[in-house]
């Protein structure tokens, strides 16, 4: 018989199989437990103590979790909150008895064990902290003080300390079971920070020479301020004015000090002392080759430039320093490079200066069907690019074609490595391509038979297999819900009835 109680479905278990005799002249089984505790927090362990009479000998307790037992007087343990319906049904040769109490053991959330941890636990104002929450349980709600008047309630909130000082963590956590707060003292401490360094200048670019007024704008306490304005001078001034004489590019830093530690900041390539107009030379390699030709150009001008406008002779222009280009088609190329700086521009001519012949062939090829039984009939079909005159296949099988798109039938199982080359008037070029096509041996017949096929419960069959072809495994269904993976198994059917195999 069954019992549903919510959502939760008991069935009790009743064994019989005793004669009508042995029913009339023995004593019925009467099903009757207790349990205890029947209240508790999950974990909860229960001790189940059997009062059932008439001689049972045989016992089925359902504790309502899906957990069974078949001990006499078993102790169970309830992982989860809930409410459970349990069963015994006992059974002897007097028959059986089934004892159900519904909702008869109830099971409480226990109270969250609240933790955490940040990161970083150090730092200099402003600092931002990232808090997860570790608490061990059910927990449904988080309450948090971050020890600077702020709060949260957010599982895993980041929290910006902008005050230097040592700050207490706290953190309460509700759930089902209960509240628990845990409070970490002296958790994170955040110092005064660093002086932080920063400066302008004006100009910052001109024609040497050049005179130069740097203003210091660092923040924090700043006791000393150490200058160094890339062509070997040097300054303690807080806004010192520095002449650069000679043309270049130059990189200025400032280190300054103070009582709560050190910074620095380096502005590269800040400062453009301009010289008269360029000089545009440029190299290039490689300089011959086929198409598609990658060159890459490097810039070789002397003096001061600040843009370049190059013209490679088939169309394509850059306006980077060092380009590199790519020629698709064949042919002589003309380079031109003007280089234009403050003072003006020059250029380079160099007639002829790239030449770029016909490519190879790129081989490739494609295949259908790659896999399947033998014998197995597979269309290959060319992909190559570029000019083409002569194909040589070679299929893996001692077999071979000239062919552009040839088919070819693999008669025997097994794998297969293809080739082919091709050529052209820029060269040859050849493809392989390992294990490609796989021919398969035909799949298997499935076959058996099973002796004896009749008789009496309990029935034992010996099944033979005589399937046909290579067989690597085999699934036996025997119609009971039983199953085997051996080759020729032997299965007792317990029951009556009649089973598809």
């Amino acid at each position: 018989m069954s019992f549903t109680f919510g959502a939760l479905r008991i069935t009790a278990l009743c064994l019989s199989g005793v004669g009508l005799g042995a029913l009339a002249s023995a004593q019925s089984p009467s099903a009757e437990f207790s349990g205890a505790p029947r209240l508790g927090v999950a974990p909860h362990t229960v001790s189940f103590t059997n009062f059932s009479s008439g001689g049972a000998t045989e016992h089925a307790w359902s504790f309502g979790d899906g957990e069974t037992s078949d001990l006499v007087e078993p102790l169970h343990t309830f992982a989860a909150a809930g409410t459970y319906t349990v069963s015994l049904s006992c059974s002897g040769s007097g028959g059986s008895d089934t004892e159900t109490k519904l909702g008869y053991i109830t099971v409480l959330e226990p109270p969250p064990l609240s933790d955490f941890v940040g990161t970083p636990l150090t730092g200099a104002a402003p600092t931002t902290v990232s808090f997860s929450d570790t608490s061990v349980g059910a927990v449904t709600g988080w309450a948090w003080n971050f020890g600077d008047r702020a709060t949260s309630n957010l599982a895993n909130p980041s929290h910006t300390y902008s005050t230097p000082g040592t700050y207490s963590v706290s953190l309460s956590t509700s759930g089902p079971g209960g509240v628990h707060s845990i409070t970490k003292a002296d958790y994170v401490v955040i110092d005064v920070p660093a002086p932080v360094a920063e400066f302008s200048a004006a100009p910052t670019g001109g024609l040497a020479p050049l005179s130069v007024q740097f203003t210091g704008l660092s923040t924090g306490d700043v006791t000393s301020h150490v200058w160094a304005f890339g062509d070997g001078s040097a300054s303690t001034q807080q806004s010192p004015n520095h002449v650069y004489s000679n043309p270049g590019i130059y990189t200025v830093t400032l280190d300054i000090s103070g009582a709560h530690g050190t910074d620095g900041i380096t502005k590269t390539d800040y400062i453009t002392v301009l010289t008269p107009a360029p000089v545009a030379a440029f190299t290039g390699t490689p300089l011959t080759g086929v198409s598609p030709l990658t060159v890459a150009f490097t810039d070789t001008s002397t003096g001061s430039v600040t843009s370049w406008a190059w013209n490679f002779g088939d169309g394509g222009t850059s306006s980077m320093q060092s380009p590199g280009h790519t020629y698709v088609a064949p042919g002589t190329y003309t380079l031109i490079l003007i280089a234009t700086g403050p003072g003006g521009s020059d250029s380079q001519v160099e007639s002829n200066y790239v030449v770029v012949g016909v490519p190879a062939p790129v081989v490739d090829f494609t295949g259908t069907p790659l896999t399947g039984v033998a014998p197995l009939a597979v269309n290959f079909t060319d992909q190559s690019t570029g000019s083409v005159t002569g194909h040589s296949w070679s299929f893996g099988d001692t077999m071979n074609s000239t062919a552009q798109s040839p088919g070819h039938v693999y008669s025997d199982p097994g794998t297969y490595t293809v080739s082919l080359m091709v050529n052209g008037p820029g060269g040859l070029d050849d493809i392989t391509k390992t294990n490609h096509v796989t021919v398969l041996e035909p799949p298997p017949s499935a076959s058996f038979t099973g002796t004896p096929t009749a008789g009496v419960a309990p029935h034992t069959v010996s099944f033979q297999d005589f399937s046909s072809g290579n067989a690597l495994t085999y699934s036996w269904d025997f119609g009971d819900g039983e199953s085997s993976t051996q080759a020729s198994p032997t299965h007792t059917y317990l029951s009556s009835g009649t089973y598809s195999i």
